[in-house]
């Protein structure tokens, strides 16, 4: 998976955990078309996450960029949920995104805090006839993607000691092998 995929994925994920299994919660491509809008409307409640775009990219090391991901993401509410309108529905669960999504690193290390930029009523004639709420929420976050995906942090198992000259592949047969328990044991 990428690294914009991983982040996307994790901040579903974080999302699922603070607002639990009453709402259809899960990745989404980008912005919403007519058809897409219907299976969405049908899901209620549900929440979407989309990379919308990235910009402001810095050249970093010659694996590594910098940019700044513009996030969106999409609450649908039905007029049948929770015993509240659409629109009273739509705008709780939407304040409590905000709130949640304030600052959040989503439990990654390639991130900066994500900022919410704004939020909008998606609403239209179509929406009204489905008794639906949709808002947009946008959200920027500075992120550094790399050639090869950061992997978090694993206790070393093992460590391999070569004394110069003599060192480097042709020399693998003169390595001294210490375990992570020899090291913890002294």
């Amino acid at each position: 998976m990428s690294n914009l995929s991983n982040i996307r994925a994790a901040i579903a994920d974080k999302i699922k955990t603070e607002f639990g299994t009453d709402f259809d919660i899960d990745v989404h491509s980008g912005r919403f078309d007519a058809a897409e809008l219907a299976k969405f409307v049908a899901l209620a409640p549900a929440i979407r996450v989309a990379i919308l775009g990235f910009s402001n990219i810095k050249n970093g090391n010659s694996s590594s960029i910098a940019l700044r991901l513009q996030i969106g993401i999409y609450v649908v509410t039905k007029d049948t949920i929770a015993r509240l309108d659409r629109d009273t529905s739509s705008l709780s669960i939407s304040e409590r995104l905000l709130l949640f999504c304030h600052g959040n690193f989503w439990g990654l290390k390639n991130v900066e805090a994500a900022e919410i930029q704004g939020a909008q009523n998606l609403y239209n004639d179509t929406l009204l006839k489905a008794g639906a709420s949709i808002w947009a929420i946008d959200v920027a976050q500075n992120a550094i993607i790399q050639t090869s995906p950061i992997e978090e942090e694993t206790p070393i198992k093992e460590i391999f000691v070569g004394i110069a000259p003599e060192i480097g592949v042709p020399n693998v047969d003169l390595y001294t092998q210490i375990n992570a328990e020899d090291l913890n044991n002294e």
